[in-house]
Order: C-alpha cells, then structure tokens, then sequence
C-alpha cells in the first residue's frame, strides 16, 4: 500500500513542531524508517528495527480528543516518558493529535527489541497529568518487526497498522503483525479506497425495496437504498449494499446521502404512480442543523413533493443535543416530510426518543420479526410495542418479513406497513 493512500492530511496545528524529539506525518516516517532499514542491512552485524503505532485515548469516555490543547499536552507528556525510558534507539512521529507512530532499533550489544517494546509499553500504561488531573493515555499499540513483517518501509507501516487495527478489533491493548492480520487489513483499506471512489465519482446505483400496507397488500411506496459494486464484483458487475457505517467512517455519509435523495426522488418522479420514497439518512447531519436547509434546496431542485418523501434516522446512531436535534427535525416535518425511526429496539433508548422527537414512523428491526412465530416473548414484546405506537398516533413498519404466517401475525395485531420477501423482490436501477 503506498502512503499516498493513507490519510495523509490530518491538519497538523503549529503546536506540533514544539513535541519533543518529534517528526510529523506519513512522509515523515517513511523517509526516516527507510534510512533505518538501509542502515541496517548494510550494518556487518544483525540489528533489529521494530515500528509501533500506537493510538492514544482509545476508547476514552474523556474529551480531550477534541480539545487539541489537551491533546497535545497528553502527547508531548507520553513522548517525554517514551524519550526518556528509550533515549538512544527511539524516533518517534506524530500522525495526528492521539496518533503517533515509533521506530526502535535495537543494538546487538544492548538491550533486545523485546526489551525495548516492553519499555515503551510500560512508559504508555502510566497515568499523566491533565490541568492537575490525572488521566489514563489508553493507548493501543500495533507492532511489526524487520524482516519478518516487512523489508521495506511501505510494508512495515502496512503491517504495524494492519497490527494496530486487530487491536482495536479485539479490544487489546498491545498486537503483533502477523501475515494473516497485513492481508486482512489490506483488503479493508482496498475496500475503503473503491467505495470512497465510487461514492467521490457518484459511480453508485439505487435499490428499491417495496413497502406493502397491510391492509389492502397493496404497494404504497419504496425504501431506496444506495449500492456499488466491490472490486471483487466488477467482472461480474455485482452490486451490494452499502456499508453506511463505512461510510460514515470515511467521512462520505453526507455526500452519500444527498446523492441517494436526490436521485431517489427523480427516479421516483418518473413512477405512473405517485408512490412515497423512503431514504435513510444519517443522524450526524442534525448536530449541523444543515440537514432542513438543504432538503429544502433539494425539493426545489428537483420538483418532488416534500409529502411523498420519508426520512429514516437510525435508532443505533448518536442523534446530538436533544434540543438541536428536536429543532431541526421539526424544520423537516414543517416542510411535509415525514419522519421515521429506523431499526427500532436495536440502539439506543427508544422511548426516549419516541417521547422528545416528531417521528411519523418507527420501523422494526428484522431481528423482532424473525422468529416471531415460535417465541411467546416476542409476540408479547410485538403487541405492546404495537400498542404504545397507535397510542402515539405513529404507523409501524416491520421489516425483514418473509412468510405469510408472519405477515399475518402483524396485520391482525395492527402492523400498518410491511417490508421484506411477503412484500415482493426490490427493484434496481443505474
């Protein structure tokens, strides 16, 4: 994997030239950690060179990743231990704020490279002082060694992050590079890189998921979905649904959304029916309170009438204040836009929400109507949460329904809406 493909561009502030003994960015340590490894294959006897990439405050409930002065205070306080426990075999790098990256090179006549690794791990697991505060740096470290992980500087930063990322998988502080680990990570990375592209260059495609009333079993309207083909699909040009999450996590969740908004609604406008179109959006949109301006732009835009169009914010999600989420939602319903909540049950308190916020809707999570015909618990559960929605003047949509048995469990106890394999195959288009 070539640097260039990394996140590169982390808006290093000033501050960080003033880090003790410290390099920054990707280029930074791949020019170092290139001289080491020259040096050390032209060394006449055996050295050994370990790179670690550590992320500090992982996990941490605290705010100081957002509070650069903070962060950089815990920073220069972890580098000043590391420098000091390790003073003539460390470089050390800073990547990002809580992201830093070492080179340790152990002599043949000193100390071991586990030795070493050991120190370092031992500086990070020491608290430090924050405005007289002490705080943990919760650091999680990913390590790969030379030659075994890798013989040049691209293969072992490959591998040290590869390393770092199944920490984080599962959930351990400390993880050594192994080949199956590198290989896994750069698969991932080779899936980020084609959906940023495909999401940057709108190489996408649309999915349209019937919603059937229940009452009449006639279709009432489409939830659209976004899709893309995977790299390992392109021969056969088959798409799969994308990973919001990922997206999200590659920082194209709204770029994604409003290409899905509006292409759902054009495509919808060209239906002989007038039919109602649901798009998932992402709720990080509220803390911005861009999300109402921006629909309004896009109805204008587009012609499409706000009272066909249904937004569904997902219940696993962070919705941001209570009061500015409630304002800007209520900014959407003003407009006709109706509003649902998705994956009901499966996140966070959704009484709460069902209490502060102005949904039309809440849609159950496939998970309850799964095995609902075998499950006494569920049933119940079913009921009264049918119960509470009309008592709330909501509709109910349940989906991942798959057999008429299902489907009529749900209309008999007052399911409005049905989504899955009863309510008939999605449709694609480009």
């Amino acid at each position: 994997m070539h640097l260039s493909d990394q996140s590169t561009s982390h808006g290093q502030k000033p501050e960080a030239d003033t880090l003790p003994g410290c390099s920054s960015g990707w280029q930074a340590l791949e020019c170092a950690l290139t001289q080491t490894l020259e040096g050390v294959m032209q060394a006449p006897q055996d050295a050994s060179v370990a790179l670690l990439r550590i992320a500090l405050l992982h996990g941490s409930s605290t705010e100081i990743e957002t509070d650069w002065l903070a962060a950089s205070s815990l920073t220069r306080q972890i580098l000043e231990r590391l420098h000091k426990a390790l003073p003539q075999t460390l470089h050390s790098f800073c990547i990002s704020p809580t992201q830093l990256a070492l080179v340790l090179q152990a002599d043949p006549n000193g100390e071991t490279l586990a030795e070493l690794v050991a120190n370092a791990e031992e500086a990070l697991s020491r608290t430090v002082e924050i405005e007289e505060s002490p705080i943990l740096a919760e650091a999680v470290t990913g390590a790969a060694v030379f030659p075994q992980d890798g013989t040049t500087a691209s293969a072992l930063i490959t591998a040290a992050n590869a390393a770092l990322f199944e920490a984080h998988s599962k959930g351990v502080s400390y993880q050594e590079a192994s080949a199956d680990s590198t290989e896994s990570y750069s698969d991932h990375i080779t899936q980020d890189h084609a959906l940023r592209r495909a999401i940057t260059r709108a190489d996408l495609h649309l999915e349209f998921l019937p919603v059937m009333e229940s009452t009449s079993e006639r279709i009432i309207g489409f939830e659209a979905r976004p899709l893309w083909i995977r790299p390992e699909h392109r021969h056969e040009h088959r798409t799969t649904p994308v990973n919001l999450r990922q997206a999200t996590r590659l920082g194209l969740i709204e770029t994604l959304n409003i290409w899905t908004l509006k292409n759902a609604c054009l495509q919808a406008l060209t239906w002989s029916q007038p039919l109602g179109v649901s798009v998932s959006i992402s709720p990080l949109w509220l803390s911005h309170e861009r999300l109402s301006e921006t629909l309004r732009k896009l109805l204008a835009e587009t012609g499409f009438p706000a009272q066909r169009l249904q937004l569904e914010l997902s219940e696993r999600s962070f919705f941001s204040a209570p009061e500015i989420a409630r304002k800007e939602l209520a900014r959407i319903r003003a407009m006709g836009v109706r509003l649902a909540l998705d994956n009901f049950g499966m996140g966070y308190s959704s009484l709460e929400r069902l209490k502060h916020y102005p949904f039309d809707q809440i849609k159950l999570d496939s998970t309850f109507t799964h095995n609902i015909l075998e499950d006494w618990r569920a049933q119940a559960l079913l009921r009264a949460i049918l119960h509470l929605v009309s008592s709330l003047d909501m509709r109910c949509c349940a989906t991942g329904v798959e057999t008429q048995e299902q489907f009529a469990f749900l209309a008999v106890n007052g399911c409005q809406e049905i989504q899955g394999k009863v309510a008939g195959p999605s449709i694609e288009t480009c």
